[in-house]
């Protein structure tokens, strides 16, 4: 056996016997403590409730019912029933002629066609960005160049027998036109006049320019930006998206172009002669002329 068992063989015992001389000085003696009591109190959660509770009651009221044997009807009222049950507003109107009022969520082209004609607006909650809202194919073939988005209107049109779409729709506005109709010339002159009080005036409305085409540029993804004569020192420039690459990609400088979008910035001129810029976005084009 090697000396270290050996060693740890004849120690152990009185490690033993020191442990437990150690427990008894330490406390082996003394008297058990009685613990503490706890001074919390068991909470009965029943009793805290009233013994005649009731049930929590859902406050929310149901939807308003329409009334479908009516040929007039709000667009949020329709979109929201036929959303509650489409089979049973669809057997019902169906088919039928209906007058719709509400305000635009869009205007414009169907993005699946290249042709003019059978063009769509959609009513709902103006409120919700991207709302699906009501499907309507105007029989005008360009419904934009009158109506803009929050445009209140009233739609009459033929409703769908399977989807939530007007066919053969036409549309009359309710009250004035917030597209603002100018002269890309008339434009830069007032902001070349007074431009704080021009920004103030167009920040924030669609706006419908006609002007002479300098310059056509369509990047790699078909969005295009056209440049219209202003004055000496004023530009405008008409930015489209994709969408529109085939309503601009034959335009040329010469041209008289139409388009209508929102008023987005206006850069002044600089120091360095670079002249002076009005930016209009999400330009839907109207016409162009040579």
């Amino acid at each position: 056996m090697s000396l270290f068992f050996t060693s740890r063989a004849k120690v152990f015992p009185w490690l033993m016997l020191a442990t437990c001389l150690f427990a008894a000085g330490c406390g082996g003696d003394q008297p058990k403590q009685k613990p503490e009591a706890k001074t919390e109190e068991k909470v009965d959660k029943a009793s805290d409730e009233p013994a005649n509770a009731q049930p929590a009651v859902d406050e929310t009221p149901p939807p308003r019912a329409l009334d479908l044997t009516q040929n007039s009807f709000m667009a949020v009222d329709l979109v929201e029933s036929f959303d509650n049950d489409p089979e049973g507003l669809l057997n019902a109107l169906g088919g039928r002629t209906i007058e719709i009022s509400g305000a635009l969520t869009d205007c414009g082209h169907q993005l699946d066609e290249e042709t003019d004609g059978g063009q769509l607006i959609r009513l709902g909650d103006p409120f919700v960005m991207f709302s699906s809202g009501l499907k309507c194919l105007t029989k005008a073939e360009k419904p934009w160049a009158d109506f803009y988005r929050g445009d209140l209107v009233v739609v009459t049109g033929r409703l769908s027998e399977y989807e939530l779409v007007l066919f053969d729709s036409e549309v009359e506005l309710v009250g004035e036109p917030s597209i603002v109709t100018i002269a890309a010339a008339d434009l830069a002159t007032e902001f070349s006049f007074d431009a704080d009080r021009a920004f103030e005036a167009y920040d924030g409305w669609p706006i419908k320019v006609t002007g002479e085409v300098l310059n056509i540029a369509i990047n790699e993804q078909g969005a295009a930006n056209v440049l219209l004569a202003g004055n000496d020192d004023i530009r405008i420039s008409c930015v489209c998206s994709a969408f529109e690459f085939h309503r601009v990609r034959d335009a040329a400088p010469g041209d008289q172009f139409t388009a209508v979008g929102a008023f987005g910035d206006f850069f002044a001129s600089d120091d360095a002669g670079q002249g002076g810029m009005i930016e209009i976005y999400s330009c839907t084009p109207i016409s162009i002329e040579r």
